[in-house]
């Protein structure tokens, strides 16, 4: 199953970079709405982490209600619910990012 889902997510990957632009390539991948107590998603991730190490960022986006909150109130969750797990992974996320800049 892991390899079904890892296919699905680079067949993705490279058609959105033909269809927006050609000469992009992939330097990060933050994975969202993971749930680490599901086995298929710890499988996922070890996959990407193995098949691209250098652009799989360390920090994951947990699945979390908090999210599907704030997106029906139309808000940010880093305001809807700020020390949810979720705003705080986005906030080290964005950190992991700044870090990742040359």
């Amino acid at each position: 199953m892991e390899l079904e889902a890892l296919m699905r997510i680079e067949n993705y990957i490279t058609q959105q970079v033909e269809l927006l632009n050609p000469t992009a390539r992939l330097n990060h991948i933050l994975c969202g709405r993971v749930e680490l107590g599901q086995v298929i998603d710890q499988q996922v991730l070890a996959a990407l982490r193995e098949t691209y190490p250098d652009q799989t960022m360390r920090t994951i986006i947990p699945k979390s209600v908090r999210v599907s909150e704030s997106y029906s109130a139309e808000e940010p969750v880093v305001r809807w619910a700020p020390s949810s797990s979720a705003s705080r992974a986005y906030r080290d996320a964005a950190q992991e990012l700044v870090e990742r800049m040359p």
